[in-house]
């Protein structure tokens, strides 16, 4: 995984401006970081996370589990053995 630095470097290459004559290294990594945000939002990074479940209660708080933007699965009962 690269770098954003290493990203700019590569990015500089591919417009033949490694001197920044055309684009400076601020709206580069501007343009790096909004094309990141768009491909987010259409490929997320899929993790998996765990709550701990309590006899009686139906109802559980996310807020634990960071980065959550969709919940796609839940399985119940776990068991990760």
């Amino acid at each position: 995984m690269s770098t954003l630095s290493q990203l700019i470097d590569q990015v500089e290459l591919e417009l033949k401006d490694s001197g920044n004559e055309r684009w400076s290294t601020d709206e580069l990594t501007a343009h790096i970081r909004r094309a990141l945000r768009a491909y987010n939002r259409v490929h997320p990074r899929r993790t998996q996370g765990v709550i701990s479940s309590t006899e009686g209660v139906r109802e559980y708080s996310l807020s634990s589990l960071s980065g959550l933007m969709e919940v796609l699965d839940v399985w119940y009962p776990w068991n990760d053995a």
